[in-house]
């Protein structure tokens, strides 16, 4: 068993998940109080990791992988739901810092042939751009201005990652 140097790695993750905050508007002059709720359809997260191999044997790697990346929320949306009704505007993707956490095993069955098992945590700050529309949520000719002041500070996100992949060597 030997402690070997670090390997750099860059990856890029696409999921299909649904995430949402959802907020209470308080009554104003016009409209009575209603729920909030910022959707994202899909999160895109690009990072690179540095990886430092703990155990090495003959067939196989454990490491650790700290990294750094970035995520991006495309497709998000603002939806305003009051006694009166709804009113659902676009708004732009929103980016976050990320920092993630990885352990694994590398397995060589062959000398150039080879099976990955990763598990990951992306870590995101709550910072996602900006929660107000460039439209205005109007509801029977009655809008609600600055809907991002009633969601607070969004909270820290947790992205937990397995991931499998097959490796080939190429030295």
């Amino acid at each position: 068993m030997t402690i070997e140097a670090l390997n750099f790695n860059l990856d890029y993750m696409y999921s299909n998940q649904s995430r949402s905050f959802t907020a209470v508007s308080p009554e104003t002059a016009t409209l009575p109080q209603g729920r909030l709720m910022m959707r994202a359809k899909n999160l895109n997260v690009f990072f690179g990791s540095g990886e430092f191999n703990l155990i090495q044997t003959e067939k196989a790697k454990f490491y650790i992988s700290p990294g750094v990346g970035v995520a991006r929320n495309g497709s998000r949306d603002l939806t305003l739901v009051t006694p009166l009704g709804a009113a659902v505007v676009p708004l732009v993707g929103g980016r976050a810092v990320t920092f993630n956490l990885g352990a694994g095993v590398k397995v060589y069955p062959h000398k150039r042939l080879g099976l990955r098992f990763d598990v990951r945590d992306h870590i995101s700050q709550g910072g996602t751009g900006s929660l107000n529309p460039d439209l205005d949520l109007n509801i029977s000719g009655n809008s609600l201005p600055n809907p991002a002041q009633y969601f607070g500070r969004i909270p820290v996100q947790n992205n937990l990652v397995f991931t499998v992949g097959l490796i080939f060597r190429l030295l």
